[in-house]
């Protein structure tokens, strides 16, 4: 009798498991439709057109940007700094000039991997640190719509809508708290792994 007993708790397991699952997918497909439906406007209203696409052009034809400035600074100046400091520069660039993938559609890539990417990972790192799906749910739900990343002396203007804007730092804080949460359930090779790829 007990097994059946015990076959029937890890059958309802399961069944919560996977229903709360969907429920986690769904509310990450329809937030990053609602903040990724007018990613062309995010891209042409960057201040000062600075991000990955402005480098990935220049990278692939610097002869276009000689002598032109960005923030009173020479762009030739400043690409090898804006270039090779963060992934979410680096990879359209490289993939526009070597592979001629248009940088758009790779910044478009990159930025949808960065807004779920933050929501799943505090999802992640709460289910492991709480035990309960309901409050990992609440937990990603909140982080979605307030942003606490940002509640800093130092915020200079970025709210929650950044967490769908091609940013390096917010780019590298899914892979942060997936290191956080390594440690947390005793796995440190993991996060090693997690902090190399938050280093790139």
């Amino acid at each position: 009798m007990e097994p059946a007993k015990d076959r029937g708790e890890h059958d309802r397991c399961f069944l919560r498991g996977w229903v709360g699952g969907v429920g986690v997918a769904i509310f990450l497909l329809i937030y990053a439709g609602l903040e990724m439906w007018n990613f062309p406007l995010t891209m042409a209203t960057l201040y000062d057109d600075d991000g990955p696409i402005l480098y990935a052009q220049q990278f692939r034809e610097p002869s276009l940007f000689a002598g032109d400035c960005q923030t009173g600074t020479d762009l030739a100046t400043r690409l090898p700094f804006k270039l090779w400091t963060t992934a979410m520069n680096w990879i359209p660039a490289l993939g526009w000039r070597f592979l001629d993938v248009n940088p758009y559609h790779a910044t478009w890539l990159l930025t949808l991997v960065q807004g779920l990417g933050i929501a799943f990972a505090v999802y992640l790192l709460t289910l492991s640190l709480a035990g309960r799906r309901s409050l990992a749910f609440a937990a990603m739900v909140f982080a979605c719509l307030a942003a606490p990343w940002i509640w800093a002396p130092a915020n200079y203007g970025n709210d929650r809508s950044w967490n769908f804007m091609p940013y390096p730092a917010n780019l590298a804080l899914a892979s942060a708290l997936l290191a956080f949460r390594s440690l947390a359930i005793s796995r440190p090779k993991a996060a090693l792994g997690w902090l190399a790829v938050t280093a790139v």
